[in-house]
Formats: C-alpha cells, sequence, structure tokens
C-alpha cells in the first residue's frame, strides 16, 4: 500500500517524520499557515463519518488536543495509484502528533478515550455544498474502526 499521508508531525516535541513520498499535486506546507479551524469536543465512540470536498482544492490537518482519536485516511481521488486505498492512524495529547493531509483524501475520525478535544483545519474555508461523505461501515472500505459508533456526526 503507498501512503499517502503527507506528514505526521510531533508537534510538541518539535519534529516531523516524513512519511514515503507519493506522487501529490498539492501538498500542504508546514510554514503555510491554514486559514480555517474548528474544535470538536465529544464523548468516546462519537464518529464522524469520512468526508471530503469534491471541487474544491483544501489541503487539511487534525490534531487531538485532549484524549484520543482514530482517523482514517481514505484515498478518493480517482487518478491516483492509491485509489480507495486507507490508512489508520492514533492521535493522542499524549503523542502530541498533528497529521496533515492533502486535497482528495477522505478523513473520518472517533473518539476512543472517554472524552476527546480535536482541531481540524483546512487552507481554506469549506464550502459545505462540496463536502461528501463515504460511510462509516462503507463495506467496500472494510475501515477497522475500534468500536461501533454510538453517536455519529450529522451531515448536512
Amino acid at each position: 500500500m503507498q501512503e499517502f499521508a503527507t506528514r505526521i508531525s510531533d508537534a510538541f516535541v518539535g519534529r516531523t517524520a516524513h512519511l514515503p513520498p507519493h506522487s501529490l499535486n498539492s501538498l500542504s506546507r508546514s510554514n503555510h499557515e491554514l486559514a480555517f479551524w474548528e474544535c470538536v469536543e465529544a464523548d468516546r465512540g462519537f464518529t464522524s463519518e469520512p468526508c471530503y470536498f469534491r471541487r474544491q482544492r483544501l489541503s487539511r490537518r487534525i490534531h487531538c488536543l485532549a484524549g484520543e482519536l482514530f482517523v482514517a485516511l481514505i484515498d478518493v481521488r480517482p487518478d491516483s495509484p492509491s485509489f480507495l486505498q486507507w490508512q489508520t492512524f492514533s492521535l493522542s495529547d499524549e503523542n502530541g502528533r498533528l497529521l496533515e493531509f492533502p486535497a482528495g483524501v477522505a478523513c473520518g475520525w472517533q473518539v476512543v478515550s472517554q472524552w476527546g478535544r480535536l482541531r481540524l483545519s483546512s487552507s481554506q474555508s469549506p464550502d459545505p455544498h462540496d463536502q461528501r461523505w463515504l460511510r462509516w461501515n462503507d463495506f467496500s472500505l472494510q475501515l477497522p474502526w475500534p468500536e461501533i459508533p454510538d453517536e455519529i456526526a450529522e451531515n448536512p
């Protein structure tokens, strides 16, 4: 499986681990300020189904500020050699990692600690009319969610 996350940063200790290179058209840069961000707080089992933006070219980041998250990234770029392949990550306040990924990669997450707080950010303000979701239990993907969701984020 090819790696398609652009970077995992150990945000609190200042080290960056670069994943193997992949042909990406739109990479986020570590010195690039992201224009839009939101914080989310949720209880254990809360799940956000993987979402992506159909036309908008958003580079995005996810960072766990408190607790622990399971994060799934799915490559939905039709011209990509890793199309519909996925990677999973554990982000927590203890490991301090920030996950950065390019446009065309769907991101879903689940709180696996009793409670969690996360920050989602992107290179520009997302257009909600362009946002699309994959089902958390899509049979063709077989994502290894740690738990059956207690609650799923509402999608407009």
